[in-house]
This record gives structure tokens, sequence and C-alpha cells, in this order.
């Protein structure tokens, strides 16, 4: 059905008064403004993602295999062209490609982090995740029958409650947001890295919760009622345009750090160091100093100082023997910085 034949459709039972109140207006530019920059930015995360493998000499991941293929995925949306077909489709498409962009971050959180109970979240979350896709596919494609009910509503049949449908599905993908977005943070803190390497790895893990306000965001436009669906939904479908493109591009940013490592500004943020650990030496020179001449009075002998720490007493994912020097500490909790 051409859009001349499904407009002349939406409005063939509406008076010359009514139809004279019509917006003579469209959303074209802001969907096709927002289609183009979001699905730009997303194209070119992969593409840093999948570079930054190549330039570190590391295997193409089963991680990096399913963001790829959520891009495929949200990218095909744009070949629909029938307004209900695309609504429609969108229901599929939209949750498929985020349970492929969740999973792919689940994979990556079970490369990097080694400790068996968080390996079992990650597998309990994932496994959530794929059956409640599941759940929502099923609903989708079952709620009319015949399926071609859903976009000629007038064809004999039935079909369910469309706007229950709607409005159930979204909210475990919110929970698991916030479970994916939570999960590895307490974890990166365990990490023998420098304090500003923790804060920004803290920070790429956190860039998802952009994803989750978009989420919520298009969640709350699901509420609203529209009266010409064609044109007040398309703020609805905007927000799932910039959500699916948002979590792609917060995925791929996490495993893009050799091109950030080729502009990052390491002088500036050297100094900054610098000035933050004279700052702190400072304001304790004089507390340790009285400290320092009590220590070194009750021991005599060098052999006789208790470890500061004692050997394997850090717990989390990664084990380091904390009598050795502070270096090889940081060389070996880089390791798994270093893979990602």
């Amino acid at each position: 059905m051409s859009a001349s034949a499904v407009l002349a459709q939406l409005t063939a039972g509406l008076t010359p008064q009514q139809l004279a109140k019509l917006k003579d207006e469209n959303h074209d530019a802001e969907v096709y403004t927002c289609a183009a920059v979001f699905s730009a930015l997303a194209i070119l995360a992969v593409i840093l993602r999948v570079t930054s493998r190549h330039m570190k000499k590391v295997a193409f991941g089963i991680d990096d295999a399913l963001i790829t293929a959520a891009l495929t995925v949200f990218i095909c949306i744009d070949q629909f062209v029938n307004f209900n077909k695309l609504w429609f489709t969108i229901g599929s498409t939209d949750c498929t490609a985020l349970l492929l962009t969740k999973i792919s971050l689940l994979m990556l959180y079970h490369r990097i982090f080694i400790t068996p109970s968080f390996r079992l979240a990650v597998k309990v979350v994932g496994g959530i995740m794929a059956l409640w896709w599941i759940g929502t596919i099923l609903a989708d494609n079952l709620l009319c029958i015949p399926i071609d009910k859903n976009w000629y509503p007038e064809m004999d049949g039935h079909c369910g409650n469309k706007q229950l449908v709607a409005k159930i599905p979204p909210i475990p993908w919110i929970v698991t947001d916030l479970a994916v977005l939570l999960m590895p943070i307490a974890m990166v803190w365990k990490l023998h890295l420098p304090w500003m390497q923790r804060v920004g790895l803290a920070g790429l893990f956190l860039l998802g919760g952009f994803s989750t306000i978009s989420s919520c965001v298009r969640y709350s436009l699901l509420f609203y009622q529209p009266e010409d669906v064609t044109f007040n939904l398309i703020p609805a479908t905007i927000w799932t345009i910039i959500e699916l493109d948002v979590t792609i591009i917060s995925v791929c940013l996490i495993v893009s750090k050799p091109w950030f490592a080729r502009i990052y500004p390491s002088k500036l943020i050297s100094l900054v160091q610098q000035k933050i650990s004279t700052a702190r030496k400072s304001s304790s020179s004089s507390s340790n100093n009285s400290k320092g001449r009590q220590l070194f009075s009750s021991f005599r002998k060098a052999d006789d100082r208790p470890p500061m720490v004692t050997k394997g007493s850090m717990g989390g994912p990664f084990q380091f023997d904390f009598d050795s020097d502070r270096s090889s500490d940081l060389e070996k909790g880089s390791r798994a910085y270093s893979s990602m």
C-alpha cells in the first residue's frame, strides 16, 4: 500500500472541517537528522572498535561479532517504508539489537573479570535477557492473528492488547540496563591500576547510563495517547534510534583505548597527577613526620618490620603479592585493562 493510499485511508472518515484542522507539518527533518547523526556515530564507534583489535593484534572475539550484528540489525530498520509495518518491525528489531549489544558487553565482562561469582552473575543476567527477548518476540508476532492485521487493521481477525504489549517489555530491559551498568564498577576499583586509570575505566563503563536514560525517556512516551499516530509517535521513534545508537557507541568506546591513547593529552594528565601527588604529600608531611619517628624507633632492624599488607590479602578477581615492588603490582593489574 502506497503512502498516499495510507493517508487516504486514515483521513477517509474526516469532515472538511476536521481536515482543515490537521497540521500541515511533519517530523521528517528531525527523524532524518537524528538517524543520520546517531547512525554515523554508531558506525564510527564500531569501526574504532574493530580497528583497535587490529592495532593491538587481538583476535576478533564473540563480543565484537555481536556488536557488529547489533549494528547491522539496527540499520535494517531503515529499509521499511510503510509506517504500520515499520512500527511492527521495530518491536522485534529493537529488542534484538539491544539484546546483541548487551550480550556483547556481558561477554566482555566475562573475559575480563575471572571471579567465579561475578561470572555466574553475568550468566544469570544474560539468561534473563535472552528469555525476555524470546517472550517479547513471541508477544509481538502472535499479538494479531493473522499477522498481516498488524499493518492492515481492516482485515478479518483479532488482536490482543497492543497497549499492554507495548508498555510491559521495556521494564525488564531498564532493570537489566541498571544491573549491567553497575556490575563492573566494584570490580574496577579492585584493579591495581593508577587512580586516574581506574576513574577513566569506571567512567567508560558508566557511559551506558546514557542508554538507560534514553530507555526511560522512550518508555515515558509510550504512555502518551496520540490522535495522529504517524505524527505524534515520531518522538518515541527518535528516542528509539538514540537508545540503540548510544548503547552501541558506549559498548564500543570501552575497547577503543588504542585510538584514544593516540589523542590522549598524556602530558596534561601527567601534570595534573603530579600536582595532585604533590598536594597530597605536602598535606600529610607534618603528621607523617611524627608518626615516622615513632615507627622508626620501634623497629631496630629492617627485617623486623611487618609487611604493610599481607600477601594475597586483596580479594577480588586479581591476587597480587603485596611484598613485591609496587611496579610489578601495577603491571599485573594492568593485564585485564590492556586486554580491552
